[in-house]
């Protein structure tokens, strides 16, 4: 029966949803280890954040043991969840959601630290003061979810038929969904956090001298937190990379028709964005230019997105009088972690019936 006790004492909620947490994004980071090369990066980033994190001691006065502090991981918690919440996965790339999902669980570690992870813990491991602490935080906590989800799916069923989708799909283990179970296991936390006092030194606790450790702790934490938002920002911004290449194609030669492959690869953004292609082979006879393959809606799509979600705006192909070919694939990259943050890029192709290359990206 002690051995049975002791098992249970050790399966937490957080530690529950810290190992769906790891097998979700694990899976994610095999998928793409080498395909998405930023957040490949950035996921070992947050791993070893967590790990120095774990190891500096929260000591009361400084740090974690601030009310000013708490309260405003619990309003990066909250960003975070509704962002995820309402920002959609790129149908060809990364959305959203595998980075919160970092963020989200450093963000967690900090708040398990920061409230010592009373709000969750086992009766048999907290004393008398610590499980009156966490009563007010729980009926608090769960008036608010009550509230928040009752509300949401209410207007959400009434509102458009857009919003009823949305609900439906949210419903189907969407990214509402996932924020539903974490406000059920984290939002005691959150509560407590936001409405414990700070914790002054003592002579039982003495405030410590801050360590190159916690000093590293705290520097690797805001990078943490920070480099996604700077990364969005830059998005609009950041200078366009293209490479490109234009190959005759000699077996598609012959007397009355030419041909040549366009190959275009065109870099948005640094780290969070995408790739915007074009690979097609155009041919031309004297009288007109025209498409071989590789033109056509089917072929305007981007990928390596991360942390975007793209959409077309433009996909067109035609033939002027004279015989030109006119292709443009023209793409909105929004990023999916601050929807209202885009830029939009552009990919042409101008032949002429000549074969002469007007415009080429």
């Amino acid at each position: 029966m002690t051995n049975r006790l002791a098992n249970v004492s050790t399966l937490t909620i957080q530690r529950v949803t810290a190992t769906l947490v790891i097998l979700i994004v694990g899976f994610w980071f095999l998928a793409g280890i080498w395909f998405f090369e930023f957040s490949s990066l950035y996921l070992v980033f947050i791993i070893v954040t967590i790990l120095v994190v774990r190891s500096v001691p929260v000591q009361p006065g400084i740090w974690l043991g601030r009310r000013p502090v708490r309260r405003g991981l619990v309003g990066v918690i909250t960003l975070g969840l509704v962002l995820g919440s309402l920002s959609p996965y790129g149908p060809n790339g990364v959305g959203a959601v595998p980075f919160l999902s970092l963020i989200l669980a450093l963000c967690f570690i900090l708040l398990g630290r920061a409230t010592k992870r009373v709000a969750s813990a086992p009766d048999a491991m907290v004393d008398e003061r610590e499980e009156s602490l966490r009563n007010r935080p729980h009926r608090i906590a769960y008036t608010i979810f009550a509230a928040l989800a009752g509300a949401t799916i209410l207007v959400a069923y009434v509102a458009t038929a857009d919003s009823r989708a949305w609900l439906d799909n949210s419903l189907k283990f969407g990214s509402p969904f996932i924020t539903f179970f974490l406000l059920i296991f984290f939002l005691p936390a959150m509560v407590l956090a936001w409405l414990e006092p700070d914790r002054p030194s003592s002579e039982l606790a003495p405030r410590l001298p801050a360590t190159r450790r916690a000093r590293l702790a705290m520097s690797m934490v805001a990078v943490a937190l920070l480099l996604p938002i700077a990364l969005t920002l830059a998005l609009p911004f950041a200078p366009l990379r293209t490479t490109m290449k234009v190959v005759a194609e000699p077996e598609q030669t012959s007397a009355a028709m030419s041909c040549k492959y366009f190959e275009a690869r065109t870099r948005a953004g640094f780290g969070y964005g995408a790739v915007i292609p074009i690979s097609a082979e155009a041919c031309w006879d004297g009288h007109k230019a025209f498409e071989n393959w590789g033109l056509n809606q089917s072929d305007c799509h981007s990928f390596g997105s991360e942390g975007t979600a793209d959409s077309t705006i433009t996909c067109s192909r035609t033939t002027d009088a004279d015989g030109t070919l006119h292709f443009l694939y023209r793409v909105r990259l929004r990023s999916a972690i601050l929807p209202f943050v885009f830029k939009d890029v552009a990919m042409t192709l101008v032949l002429a019936r000549d074969g002469r290359v007007v415009a080429f990206p």
